[in-house]
């Protein structure tokens, strides 16, 4: 009798084949795991017979330039396996690229029309430009997603549009220590998202505004820097009025990184994500950002679309109760500071519920209550006071304005994890922990 495995239906085997495999632009990309199906298929006659007859198995490739010669092999062998699916390619010159590069490089381009993402990971400039210089006049008509990142620049690096200009299925792009030079509308019209970082704070400002001008069709936009002496004078708008989703990252003090918001005319933005990293930064655009939104009212809110809100590492201080006029229709809030204190006292309204009289008659305060709205609130932070918390969230029931889930950081309390767990009396709302465990 043979091992169990071999009883395994062949449906089940494959599905755990295609777990195995990481899929490409993995954070930490091992040749092995590109490897898998290879040696997979010498387990077994089965186990060979089924690989080689999958070719799904076979599209996640990896190429690590800084190896031997053998990888022409590989390629040509899983380029073949794979046909005719797309395939997913992920090229890194993480140390100095062997005589083998060139011949390497040759067998993708000959079948870059099947390439669905591609990936070009670089520590210095001269490798990565030799690598994408290799794309320069081929088209890629089932190109997806384009990953760009080179490490180790002394000068940034400014990339003339590839692919001939023919890539009509690209929709996602992340670019860091890379800017595109030159690329128009035919080849961004169908970008969705796009992820720009690293060295283009470098750029010129009509470089990086073309990059919008351009991505007609922009819905998720996540930035990491602005180009250096963006606001030295006041720039013109950028519109973007198909963006729904808008991440800021504030990595440094010195870069104004939020006041970009100012910039960009997003009239339909329904999620904004503000990341700094630390709390006592004062020179990344926030407290520009707060002064624009207070000078919002209900009746011009800043954002009238937006319904999800995170903030990550700003200082909640100078946030106040004008803040809310600039979005009022939030129903998802995420907050990650070392003092939740400023937004707890916002989601209460400043006076009293109307009498119990007035709410039997079906009145009630929800145009007081700040964001009326608000649904779910995450507190991912490690101080989250319970009192406070379960006292605005009474107050918010009182008013007829719960909110529906609440999750809340826990491990740092474990006295008073099961409090904050087991409230009674709070109606529709669940109060979830996250961190932890269960």
């Amino acid at each position: 009798m043979g091992p169990p495995i071999d009883f395994l239906p062949t449906e089940l085997l494959v599905i755990a084949f295609r777990m195995a495999i990481k899929s490409p632009s993995h954070p930490s990309p091992i040749s092995l795991d590109f490897l898998l199906p290879l040696r997979l298929s010498h387990v077994s006659k089965r186990f060979r017979a089924l690989l080689i007859h999958t070719p799904s198995l076979w599209t996640n490739i990896f190429v690590d330039l800084a190896t031997s010669s053998r990888l022409q092999f590989i390629s040509n062998l899983y380029l073949e396996r794979s046909f005719p699916l797309p395939f997913d390619l992920e090229i890194c010159a993480y140390g100095k690229p062997g005589a083998h590069m060139d011949g390497v490089l040759d067998i993708f381009t000959r079948q870059i029309d099947r390439c669905r993402s591609l990936s070009v990971h670089a520590q210095q400039r001269e490798h990565f430009m030799q690598i994408a210089s290799s794309f320069l006049k081929i088209p890629a008509p089932s190109l997806q997603y384009l990953d760009f990142h080179v490490f180790r620049i002394i000068t940034p690096v400014h990339l003339q549009e590839l692919f001939g200009g023919i890539a009509p299925s690209l929709m996602r792009i992340r670019l860091q220590g890379v800017i595109l030079e030159g690329w128009d509308s035919s080849i961004l019209s169908n970008l969705s998202t796009l992820e720009l970082g690293g060295w283009l704070r470098r750029a010129s400002c009509v470089e990086w505004r073309n990059i919008f001008t351009n991505s007609t069709s922009l819905e998720n936009l996540i930035l990491r820097c602005v180009p250096s002496g963006f606001f030295v004078n006041t720039p013109p708008p950028i519109p973007i009025p198909s963006l729904r989703s808008l991440t800021l990252i504030s990595s440094f003090n010195y870069k104004r990184m939020f006041q970009i918001i100012s910039v960009f005319s997003t009239p339909f933005l329904e999620s904004l994500v503000l990341i700094q990293g630390h709390h006592t930064w004062e020179k990344t655009g926030w407290s520009e950002f707060i002064c624009q939104a207070a000078s919002h009212r209900a009746e011009s809110p800043l954002y009238s679309k937006l319904r999800s809100l995170v903030l990550s590492g700003v200082p909640l201080v100078s946030v106040g109760r004008a803040f809310i006029g600039a979005i009022p229709g939030i129903t998802h809030l995420s907050v990650t500071c070392p003092d939740v204190m400023p937004v707890l006292d916002m989601l209460v309204p400043s006076h009293k519920p109307k009498s119990s009289n007035s709410k039997s008659l079906g009145f009630n305060d929800e145009d007081d209550v700040p964001w009326p709205d608000l649904r779910h609130l995450t507190f991912d932070s490690l101080d989250v006071p319970a009192c406070e918390l379960h006292q605005v969230l009474r107050t918010r029931i009182e008013y007829g304005c719960p909110v529906s889930e609440v999750f809340v950081r826990v491990d740092q309390k474990p006295d008073e994890i099961p409090e904050v767990l087991g409230w009674d009396g709070m109606g529709r709302t669940v109060v979830r922990k996250i961190g932890g465990g269960n």
